[in-house]
């Protein structure tokens, strides 16, 4: 959808505060929630993904935590947003970085919440854990990658298994046929709050019966 057909779309503002009243339907005070979203399916919102950001932050408080792609980097420095952010983002290893010693698995210990705004389950990456954690035979790779070490750009080599997010759609749409979760509409956008670490043992259950 380009910009013009997203303003056509769009029929009243949709400020930082709508989208505050919108997101306090979910109840997101002092939670610990990783944040997957499209800003596109919002609508036209004034202020752009930095009021979405706000938005959230003024939502959950300083008490809970918000999680966001380090692609958000742009608009704040994630590791610093909420009470939890240096544990959770601690100890953060290129080696299987999705993994035990992944901020998905602190997430997974402090019984944190997925938040999909306006995205499917095939963006879900709480689900990788998943494909960690299940009892089958992984392919493991060795990949190699740019990263910024002590301020200086440096190839890198780590191991990691050979993901298969193809299958997070069907995960995602039996998962919701059996569990509850709490949904609200947030500017124009469907979203959807499960709690992660009900998800994630079910994905764990769900691949290990197709794989096994």
């Amino acid at each position: 959808m380009n910009e013009k057909e997203i303003i056509n779309k769009t029929k009243k503002p949709i400020t930082k505060k709508s989208l505050i009243n919108d997101l306090k339907k979910l109840k997101l005070k002092g939670e610990v929630v990783i944040v997957h979203s499209a800003l596109s399916k919002l609508g036209w919102v004034c202020g752009g993904a930095v009021a979405l950001v706000e938005a959230l932050q003024e939502v959950i408080t300083a008490e809970g935590t918000l999680i966001m792609p380090a692609h958000s980097g742009d608009y704040s420095e994630p590791k610093y947003w909420g009470k939890e952010a240096e544990a959770i983002t601690a100890d953060h290893r290129l080696d299987y970085a999705l993994g035990e010693n992944s901020p998905l698995a602190t997430i997974y210990e402090r019984e944190g919440k997925i938040l999909l705004i306006g995205v499917g389950h095939d963006c879900n990456t709480s689900l990788h854990l998943a494909e960690y954690r299940a009892d089958y035979d992984l392919k493991i790779k060795i990949f190699g990658s740019s990263i910024l070490k002590d301020g200086q750009n440096v190839w890198a080599k780590y191991q990691d298994i050979e993901f298969n997010d193809e299958l997070f759609p069907a995960i995602g749409k039996e998962y919701e046929t059996k569990y509850e979760y709490n949904s609200a509409i947030i500017g124009l956008a469907e979203a959807k709050l499960f709690d992660q670490k009900i998800m994630v043992d079910f994905a764990v259950n769900w691949l290990e019966k197709r794989e096994n």
